[in-house]
């Protein structure tokens, strides 16, 4: 299996929040944008595949400016 190395850069500015899907698997939410955000952020969206072996899955960052 593969392993998976998380490197998180203490100096930026992080929040997250749970979303739920429908059916068919699609989500839609609104990513609130603070003030205090740089002009350039990058977001990424990360699930749980299978919850019986804790496997997780994540999308590619998205660069928003």
């Amino acid at each position: 299996m593969f392993g998976i190395d998380v490197w998180v850069d203490t100096t930026a500015i992080v929040f997250s929040t749970v979303v739920t899907s429908n059916l068919q698997g699609e989500s839609l939410f609104s990513l609130p944008y603070p003030t205090y955000a740089p002009p350039t952020f990058h977001a990424q969206y990360a699930w749980l595949e299978d919850p019986t072996t804790l496997t997780l899955r994540a999308s590619d960052a998205m660069q928003i400016h």
